[in-house]
């Protein structure tokens, strides 16, 4: 089964770059989708990866959306979720929504980092 550490979700095609670019300087690999929907697809076909980047406004399929498909399958539901969002997400919202953390874009860098090396030191 392919691996990850990281399967980054972001429709902004230079904003994505940018942060496998930042994930792989960091000896992370990254697995990019640019939707939710191409997301689940890459998931469901059997790629596990052990955190999920996840932006919270894209067209075709949006992050609150994707986390209500990830919640109803055993496997997506496991892996954590780092939300980043440039909109103000209500922690309720979040909660609801499975996340294990939310970061607001533009985004902290060294938070950013942080939060994703939380989630990949913890065993699977």
């Amino acid at each position: 089964m392919p691996t990850s550490d990281v399967l980054l979700i972001d429709d902004e095609p230079d904003l994505r770059e940018c942060i496998a670019e930042l994930l792989e300087s960091e000896g992370y690999t990254v697995k990019q989708a640019e939707n939710g929907k191409t997301g689940l697809e890459i998931l469901k076909s059997g790629h596990t990866p052990k955190v999920i980047v996840l932006d919270y406004m894209m067209p075709v399929m949006d992050g609150k959306t994707f986390c209500e498909h990830a919640i109803k399958d055993q496997l997506i539901s496991a892996i954590p979720i780092i939300l980043l969002t440039a909109a103000n997400v209500p922690a309720e919202m979040a909660a609801d929504m499975k996340v294990a953390s939310q970061l607001e874009k533009p985004i902290d860098i060294e938070k950013f980092l942080n939060a994703v090396k939380t989630y990949l030191s913890k065993p699977a």
